[in-house]
């Protein structure tokens, strides 16, 4: 065996080595696992009586944790995907969800090239929901941390 043989051998042993030691880790601690310190956050969201058929809910952190998560909302409920949930704190709600079908194709329009400003792409909910929310949820570890939202647009 010659030494640039040898040299590669030990490089692969020692690669080997430290691959099977980081999944190792991987295996004992996860990405989450057990100990994830998020909890599920749910709830409804309903605009004038009627639920959102879809759209977004943001939940972001009031203080410097920064944490910033969210949540589909589809026919009327959401629920934070598992180990996306958040840690116990208090939090800013944003709601989001525009008329018509947000997937839709429209072949004759590259992306980015949509007319926001149409009236079928315009946001249904209010900004006091939204840009300029000031709902706030606290999220503890003793729960339920179910929160819901009746917004009313029409008086």
């Amino acid at each position: 065996m010659s030494s640039m043989q040898l040299i590669m051998r030990q490089y692969a042993v020692k690669v080997g080595i430290r691959a099977s030691l980081c999944l190792g880790l991987l295996s004992v601690y996860g990405c989450g696992g057990p100990d994830d310190p998020t909890l599920p956050i749910s709830g409804k969201v309903t605009l004038n009586g009627k639920p959102v058929e879809h759209g977004d809910i943001e939940f972001a952190a009031k203080g410097s944790n920064g944490l910033r998560r969210g949540a589909m909302i589809v026919k009327g409920n959401y629920k934070t995907a598992p180990m996306q949930g958040l840690v116990p704190g208090e939090y800013v709600v944003r709601i989001f969800s525009v008329a018509g079908n947000p997937h839709e194709v429209m072949p004759d329009i590259m992306p980015g090239e949509e007319d926001l400003g149409s009236a079928a792409k315009r946001d249904l909910i209010p900004p006091e929901y939204n840009m300029r929310s000031k709902q706030l949820i606290n999220v503890t570890a003793e729960g339920p941390n179910e929160f819901n939202y009746d917004i009313v647009t029409k008086k």
